[in-house]
């Protein structure tokens, strides 16, 4: 899409290439200065493939993550179920419901084909099944000007429905020209579109507010702001650091808060634990549980048997030769281990697949899957891995064992060390484990304890 009244265009950055180490950077000085929210804004941030992860860097941090999107690629299973798990708010972008007054405006794919009403409002319904608080961002400019919203607003019962006047701003779209709207206007809206009967929060922005009042961040990593007309940027964040770079440029606490920055965008106080490790045997599902659960309570997931995967291919050794190295040099477990904790202990809301977790994870709630070698044998044999027997299972499980007696002196399948143990052979599927381990966690912090 390419909307004619866009302001972030960065035209006079040429192009500028994602960093996604750059980005990361950015997102863990942001968290360390003390910003509880971040929103993903563009252009269209979905086009951004590295984009949920960098959503869940943020939810690993503590920030309440949001975006602005005109919706498309959520339309893709793939993109919709890689970044709404990290996502608290989504604002949508809809300036019309008029396909014309789309057409017009430059809200259309290719110049071509506009999102209907009916893609909206059966995307805002998978949104709230998924628990997502929902936003409408809708700029008025001289395309949309006379529209009525209040039919859609009783449609879509957005959380939040925030309303910009159409700004100009100097190197962004000042070549376009015929789409201001004036201040009484733009009232004038506002007045007509209040007539629907949702309990909503309405938040009406004109130019005034709108410039000075935000803290946005550039693709090449440093604050702007327009409160001249045009965009005034700072030293790069990574490069000064984050108190330096916002001394920079003008931002206006007090028009943040009259243009309604401070609302309620945290989500209700989180009652489970906010680092949950799942441990097991070989082949009991931690991988496959971790994920379906972290989906489940809204977590992020991550797993050291990946960062194992990842050393063990760069040294030319399989998962099992690795495990002998390790049980041979304890330090190298112990080094491994310390730096995969210290990154998870950072984090907030995780679903962690770690068979020392308990040892390492710092309050967290343990999980240990068991599993008989039959059943390991046959879930290996349905994953089309053919050359696993007992024989191997029973390797690899005792190689795990001695590995971490030989580093720590602490077997770590011990039900001692764990809050919750799961025979695994007693359920169908990792869905029925992921809601066992659900039930149990309503049941236990069903007060928040």
């Amino acid at each position: 899409m390419r909307c004619k009244f866009c302001f972030a265009t960065f035209k006079d950055l040429g192009i500028v290439k994602h960093d996604f180490q750059r980005s990361s950077q950015i997102i863990r000085q942001l968290a360390a200065a003390g910003f509880e929210k971040i929103n993903f804004a563009g252009g269209e941030p979905t086009l951004v493939k590295e984009l949920p992860a960098l959503a869940k860097l943020a939810k690993e941090l503590g920030m309440t993550t949001t975006i602005v999107t005109n919706g498309t690629k959520f339309a893709e299973k793939k993109v919709y179920d890689e970044l709404i798990p990290y996502l608290d708010w989504i604002a949508l972008s809809i300036d019309s419901t008029s396909d014309s007054v789309n057409l017009a405006s430059g809200r259309a794919l290719h110049g071509k084909t506009v999102l209907t009403k009916a893609f909206y409002l059966e995307l805002i319904k998978n949104l709230r099944k998924d628990k997502k608080k929902i936003k409408i961002n809708t700029v008025v400019s001289r395309f949309n000007l006379d529209e009525d919203f209040n039919h859609f607003i009783e449609e879509a019962k957005p959380d939040r429905w925030k309303i910009l006047q159409a700004m100009p701003v100097e190197g962004q779209n000042s070549d376009e020209s015929g789409f201001e709207v004036s201040k009484n206007e733009f009232l004038q809206f506002i007045n007509r579109n209040n007539k629907h009967n949702v309990k909503l929060e309405t938040v009406p922005e004109d130019i005034e507010l709108i410039r000075g009042s935000y803290i946005m961040v550039n693709p090449e990593g440093c604050f702007f702001d327009s409160t001249n007309g045009k965009h005034t940027y700072s030293n790069s964040i990574i490069q000064v650091g984050v108190e330096k770079a916002l001394s920079q440029i003008n931002f206006d606490y007090e028009l943040f808060l009259r243009r309604g920055g401070m609302y309620e965008w945290k989500q209700k106080t989180n009652r489970f634990p906010e680092r949950i490790t799942i441990s097991g045997e070989v082949a009991s599902g931690k991988s496959s549980v971790g994920k379906l659960l972290g989906s489940k309570l809204q977590y992020s997931f991550t797993s050291l048997g990946n960062k194992i995967r990842t050393i063990a291919e760069s040294e030319g050794l399989s998962i099992v030769e690795f495990q002998k190295k390790c049980t041979l040099d304890k330090t190298m477990d112990l080094k491994i281990d310390t730096e995969f904790a210290n990154e998870c202990n950072q984090s907030s809301r995780a679903i962690i697949d770690y068979r020392m977790g308990y040892k390492f994870i710092e309050k967290s709630y343990n999980i240990f899957l068991k599993v008989s070698e039959e059943e390991a044998e046959k879930r290996l044999r349905q994953a089309n891995r053919l050359n696993e027997t007992h024989e191997t299972i029973r390797e690899r499980n005792d190689s795990f064992l001695q590995q971490f007696i030989n580093a720590y002196g602490e077997n770590y399948s011990d039900p001692n060390n764990h809050d919750l143990v799961i025979d695994t052979d007693k359920f169908n599927s990792p869905e029925e484990i992921s809601n066992h381990i659900f039930q149990k966690l309503e049941e236990e912090f069903a007060n928040g304890n």
